[in-house]
């Protein structure tokens, strides 16, 4: 079997990957003996890394490291017994310490996905209808494919338009049961944000409307100990239901469940296929989140907080001076700079490697095949020199690029929805 034989779906992604990975800017290989974050090493040479989600840089913290050590020792490599069995006291220690930090019950599950699995085909049914945005994230897309096969209706909404939402929360009233809506609270991609404001309001407004939204890219740089963008904005209407990463900014692996109702954790746990069936998570990965939630716990994290904001109001207001566009408003630690189509990112990200940037290419599948671009992620580990020095670079190389394709500003603006412009009238 080769590539011509798969799905013309995974063909398409398949040509893209490849012609990536001959320009020498996708399944790259990292180099280094050790990992220091700032930098990492590429076909022999360092580039600047702004391709972490480690936001806080706590993966590597010494506290964290330490806690994956004594886990290991005190319990092993693993500890191979369904959570339905019986579960680790250290576990529990662990989620005591999340309630603390959320406020609200918590069940720790070995990943994210699994967080989605666990709980979308417990709670949603055959008589219910549940809509995803469109550009949700693709871990919880596919545990609603669970859903979809047992019978339940899926449809979509654009992006962010809660008008479109509460139209179709109006017309499947009529029909079904409970109405869900599937979101991201911060999108890993254009590092824009869920419309939480007006969430909550069709909440209170529909009593047979829920939501569920996964926060991964949103824990610990933002909220009250590090609680995350969802539950610093707004409380937790007892019909939605968060679900969020141990990973990326938390600094260790694994992901949370987090619901209003305590009762609900029981069900959870006993009905939820990935606490019956699926490994439990590994005791080195609950040592270092329980290292990172003590770090959490204190003032610390107000620090690590304020750090990465000075970083991530730098890189707006030097983009913004450059009349660099991205999407949303600039205030997430992920920036997304468009370029259009796929050939045109690449080469872009080509020519930032060559001059000792590295950053993800955002293309097809992770975006629409026309909405490509260069997605910068903010770390503490970066020096505002790096900042500096990068979008500097990125200013002059990106535009060499859009006028080798003969492509314009306005051009790439009708393919985007919520791009931030400072730009002169010569740029378009």
């Amino acid at each position: 079997m080769n590539h011509k034989q798969i799905e013309p779906r995974f063909s398409k992604i398949y040509d893209i990957a490849k012609k990536a990975t001959k320009e020498g800017v996708a399944h790259l290989k990292g180099q280094d003996e050790a990992y220091n974050g700032r930098e990492i090493t590429i076909s022999g040479k360092k580039h600047i890394n702004f391709s972490s989600c480690s936001y806080l840089g706590l993966s590597l913290d010494q506290r964290v490291i330490e806690g994956t050590i004594e886990g290991a020792k005190r319990f092993g490599t693993s500890f191979p017994t369904s959570r339905s069995f019986i579960t680790l006291g250290y576990l529990e220690e662990l989620e005591e310490k999340l309630e603390a930090i959320f406020g609200y019950s918590c069940i720790v599950t070995t990943s994210t996905s699994l967080a989605h699995t666990a709980f979308l085909p417990v709670f949603i049914g055959s008589k219910d209808v549940f809509i995803c945005d469109h550009q949700v994230h693709t871990s919880v897309q596919v545990a609603s494919e669970i859903i979809r096969a047992k019978g339940c209706l899926k449809d979509i909404v654009r992006h962010n338009d809660t008008k479109e939402l509460e139209e179709k929360i109006i017309s499947y009233s009529k029909s079904h049961r409970h109405i869900w809506f599937l979101a991201d609270g911060i999108y890993s991609m254009y590092g824009d944000a869920a419309p939480l404001k007006e969430l909550q309001k069709l909440l209170d407004k529909y009593e047979n409307f829920h939501v569920y939204i996964d926060d991964a890219h949103g824990m610990s740089w933002t909220g009250e100990n590090g609680k995350g963008f969802v539950l610093s904005q707004i409380e937790l209407h007892p019909r939605m239901f968060v679900s969020t990463s141990l990973g990326k900014a938390f600094g260790s692996i694994g992901g949370v469940l987090i619901c209003n109702n305590p009762s609900l954790k029981e069900i959870i746990k006993s009905c939820g296929s990935a606490f019956i069936f699926s490994s439990p998570v590994p005791p080195s990965v609950i040592g270092a989140s329980i290292a990172s939630s003590d770090i959490h716990l204190t003032s610390e994290i107000n620090e690590l907080q304020t750090s990465l904001l000075n970083r991530i109001n730098l890189f707006r207001e030097l983009a913004l001076d450059l009349g660099l566009p991205f999407l949303g408003k600039g205030n997430t630690p992920i920036f997304f700079i468009p370029s259009g189509n796929p050939d045109t990112c690449v080469k872009i990200t080509k020519r930032m490697m060559d001059c000792g940037f590295y950053q993800s290419s955002a293309i097809y599948p992770s975006v629409p095949r026309n909405s490509a671009g260069a997605r910068f992620t903010i770390t503490n580990w970066l020096e505002m020199s790096d900042i500096e020095n990068m979008l500097q670079t990125l200013s002059v190389e990106r535009q060499k690029v859009l006028n080798q394709e003969e492509i314009s500003e306005i051009y790439i603006k009708r393919n985007f929805k919520g791009i931030d412009y400072n730009l002169n009238v010569s740029n378009l």
